[in-house]
């Protein structure tokens, strides 16, 4: 006990315990504390969102970038992911009202730029006619190394 505490006002911030906190101060609260059902009031936009991955992007999405792939060939299909960036950016705003800054934009435009650029200054194949170092004629028929040999002449 720290003595006697004088105040205008009392402020009882013990929530559900407010009816016990006022009686240690010889106080009555009308209150009574009932226990009550929490419903969700978020906005339906984050599960739309939410549906948009697990259906589109992660089902049928999936069967129709293999059927694209097997119809396209890989190699050229492929190239059609370069606009994946953008097209996220753009659900992104439609579906979760995000804000497209410019620095999303370039950021997206510089992923693009580099795909493109490693794309275009990768190593190129070796003639038929190459010899390759350590391939030796007249190996046996079932060596990884006859293999090698064959597959390049």
């Amino acid at each position: 006990d720290r003595g006697e505490i004088r105040a205008e006002t009392v402020v009882n911030a013990a929530g559900a315990w407010s009816p016990e906190v006022a009686g240690l101060l010889g106080v009555e609260l009308p209150n009574k504390p009932h226990r009550h059902e929490i419903c969700s009031t978020e906005p339906l936009k984050p599960w739309l969102g939410l549906l948009y991955v697990a259906l589109f992007s992660q089902w049928i999405g999936f069967f129709a970038w293999n059927a694209g792939m097997a119809m396209g060939g890989i190699a050229r299909v492929s190239q059609v992911q370069l606009l994946q960036p953008f097209v996220v950016f753009a659900l992104a705003a439609v579906f979760n009202d995000e804000t497209i800054t410019p620095q999303i934009v370039m950021f997206a435009a510089g992923v693009v730029a580099t795909v493109a650029i490693s794309t275009r200054t990768r190593g190129s194949k070796a003639p038929v006619n190459a010899v390759i170092p350590g391939c030796v004629e007249g190996t046996k028929p079932e060596s990884r190394d006859s293999q090698m040999c064959k597959s390049t002449s």
